[in-house]
């Protein structure tokens, strides 16, 4: 396993087919993927703009999948807002 300590600024927000939050893209390229749960608990906090820190694990591609553009993606173990750490499960 590949963990990852990573932090910038949140760009946009991910949401699934079900318009459930599953991630956070950052100002450098990176995207940390989380369960739509934890997404809900932390809507109010993952706003455009604002800093976040990040324990991570590489994501690997899955059977049939290709990578369209060089974002990394990786699953979010911890997830640090204002200085609040939340362990990610």
């Amino acid at each position: 396993m590949d963990l990852r300590t990573v932090a910038g600024r949140i760009t946009a927000l991910r949401f699934d087919g079900q318009n459930r939050l599953q991630g956070i893209a950052l100002d450098n390229d990176k995207v940390l993927l989380f369960p739509p749960h934890v997404g809900e608990q932390l809507r109010e906090k993952l706003v455009v703009g604002a800093t976040v820190q990040a324990t991570a694990l590489k994501r690997n591609l899955q059977a049939g999948e290709i990578r369209a553009d060089s974002t990394q993606r990786l699953q979010t173990e911890t997830l640090t807002i204002d200085g609040v750490k939340f362990v990610v499960r």
